[in-house]
């Protein structure tokens, strides 16, 4: 019996091969038992995408991904689904793809010159709707800028070394492989240039809208101060895994630089973040604490002594976790304090949300797959209409779960 356990664990953590997948739910058939998912709701209200459209400018949404191999498209059931919960009806005939670049560097140095590094592909659709409202949203791929270090594991995956390997070990192998490399990167070197592409990305959102992008082609911030109209549109960021711990550093860089040189650009922005699987905790491990914390009363409110000294108006992190998703964190308030820049204003809302129904397995105890609850964020029905309205907007839509509220004391 054991015996039996250890592999079916081994078939359900793989997550990956429809072998895998068929053999474990055959053997378990007979034991599910359906749950109703479950939505528990700690901090404050939030709004949904669709919260932040103003008349007359588009919305924008920036989709960013996080550890895996990721292709063009990730996101596409995501948008297409918080796109037809606002009733977006019409999508653009053609994406447009932009290869985001930035200025050549080496020890953190900018070198001069024109030479350029690709910083990842940002893919761009629009949507409409019939009262003239516009949607845009930004596909982010930075997993480029891993790939070559990942080469480095190659030999790991070879045919040789997959033939001495059991079938199953081998699977599991190539998961590992694709999924806890990425975090190592992150944390040398390359982690400046995966912020850098998320900064390109938000330079992007700032600067152009879907009228003045080509079709296709690079695509890189400039660095003179030429007002734009679409500075002011609003923006939405939906993060996933390893993303919600890049789209925080790289908002924290960006607006200090921006505060440093005085612009009120970003100073005056508020910013929405829906992380989904949050990873801030895990990514934190090892790092220093920022210099400015504990110290949010100072820089953000109306009672606020330093308001000239802020980062951002407001970020609005609203992480979502499935409990038995391995891989995510809620995140307690204490983090929030201690580890994210008191200029950036932070306000915390945690949402636990399941994605996946537990299965017993054979009356030892219930088990959900894991990967399925890690992967599932980005097309489960339910979750894409509570992101697209928000807390309050959301109750009592047709086939939506009630979300239970619990409020904390204002500090």
């Amino acid at each position: 019996m054991r015996l039996m356990i250890v592999v079916l664990t081994a078939l359900v953590l793989s997550g990956c091969g429809s072998m895998a997948r068929g053999v474990t739910e055959a053997m378990m058939a007979e034991a599910r038992r359906p749950v109703i998912g479950r939505c528990e709701v700690e901090g404050s209200s939030f709004v949904g995408v669709g919260g932040y459209q103003r008349p007359g400018v588009p919305l924008k949404v920036l989709m960013v991904h996080g550890v895996g191999d990721y292709r063009q498209g990730y996101s596409d059931a995501l948008a297409a689904g918080i796109a037809r919960e606002l009733g977006f009806g019409t999508r653009s005939r053609v994406s447009k793809q932009l290869q985001l670049m930035g200025p050549l560097t080496a020890a953190g140095r900018t070198l001069p010159g024109p030479v350029q590094q690709p910083l990842g592909e940002l893919k761009v659709n629009q949507y409409q709707r019939h009262d003239g409202a516009t949607l845009e949203v930004h596909e982010l791929l930075w997993n480029p800028l891993t790939s070559h270090e990942k080469a480095l594991l190659t030999f790991d995956s070879s045919a040789d070394l997959g033939r001495q390997r059991a079938s199953l070990n081998r699977d599991f192998k190539q998961l590992l492989n694709a999924h806890i490399a990425d975090p190592l990167i992150y944390l040398g070197p390359t982690g400046g240039a995966i912020r850098q592409s998320v900064a390109q990305a938000l330079c992007l959102l700032r600067r152009q809208r879907w009228s003045q992008l080509a079709e296709e082609g690079s695509w890189q911030c400039p660095v003179d101060a030429t007002p734009s109209a679409a500075a002011d549109d609003p923006l939405v960021i939906v993060s996933h895994s390893m993303g919600s711990r890049i789209v925080i550093d790289a908002l924290a860089e960006i607006s200090g630089r921006a505060a440093a040189d005085g612009s009120r650009l970003w100073r005056d922005q508020v910013v929405p973040v829906y992380m989904l699987s949050n990873q801030l905790q895990l990514l934190q491990l090892g790092r220093t604490a920022p210099a400015v914390a504990e110290r949010r009363g100072q820089f953000c409110g109306p009672k606020a002594t330093s308001p000239a000294q802020r980062q951002l108006a407001r970020l609005e992190i609203v992480a979502i976790s499935d409990p038995n998703d391995l891989l995510s964190y809620s995140v307690p308030q204490p983090f929030i304090d201690r580890f994210i820049d008191s200029r950036l204003c932070p306000q915390l809302t945690n949402v636990s949300f399941t994605l996946t129904t537990p299965v017993e397995l054979f009356g030892i105890g219930q088990l959900a797959m894991p990967m399925e609850a890690h992967k599932g964020y980005l097309d489960n029905p339910e979750l894409i209409t509570l992101l697209a309205h928000g807390l309050v907007a959301s109750a009592g839509l047709n086939g939506m779960r009630p979300c239970r509220q619990l409020l904390l004391e204002e500090g």
